[in-house]
């Protein structure tokens, strides 16, 4: 699929996306091909690069606030589809990979109240939670810290109401995520003591 933007937004926005428009192939050719990159991040890229902000998608119609599931006390949380999730996490590492540090700022913002909002659905937690672990654990980035701590904060949040689940011992085999869970139990432990 190709899209296409002005240049000038590009260049302005991103000294790394400006260095390679204006010094690489890509210049001479006049496209960059992100082969990386699905056309929903791309999308929300194009939106931010003319608007400064994207839209997040709708609720579904048929959500609505969680009162049943694990042992929640709180009937606040709606059910959130993990493809919109899991995109602010793409779209965060397309704005970190590109020093976008508005758009990064917005997509953690957005994945922070995704994941406050999310209802914990006993059949469907493990496999789609677990999909966000295992994809915000594979980045590789310096800046990848601060998604994968949101990430671990969420599951700090939660973890009194998913032990219990099938498979949950599979989400602490992926690597760093056991160790960063930990923490942020410990550092909820001690702020409750406080």
């Amino acid at each position: 699929m190709e899209f296409y933007i002005h240049r000038g937004l590009i260049c302005h926005l991103s000294a790394p996306l400006n260095a390679m428009l204006k010094g690489s192939q890509e210049s001479l050719e006049g496209c960059v091909t992100w082969e990386d990159v699905n056309s929903d991040v791309f999308s929300r890229f194009a939106q931010f690069l003319y608007t400064g902000a994207y839209t997040r998608p709708a609720l579904p119609e048929n959500a609505s606030p969680s009162t049943t599931g694990t042992s929640q006390t709180e009937p606040t949380h709606h059910t959130k589809p993990l493809e919109q999730v899991v995109s602010h996490a793409q779209t965060w590492v397309l704005a970190d990979k590109y020093a976008i540090d508005l758009l990064k700022d917005l997509a953690y913002s957005f994945l922070a109240d995704d994941l406050a909002r999310w209802t914990i659905s006993p059949s469907a937690f493990i496999p789609d939670f677990g999909r966000l672990v295992r994809y915000v654990y594979s980045i590789r980035t310096i800046g990848g810290q601060q998604l994968r701590r949101l990430v671990a904060q969420f599951a700090a949040h939660v973890v009194k109401d998913v032990p219990s689940l099938d498979d949950w011992e599979t989400l602490l085999e992926v690597p760093g995520f056991a160790v960063d869970l930990i923490e942020q139990i410990v550092m909820r432990i001690r702020q409750s003591e406080v």
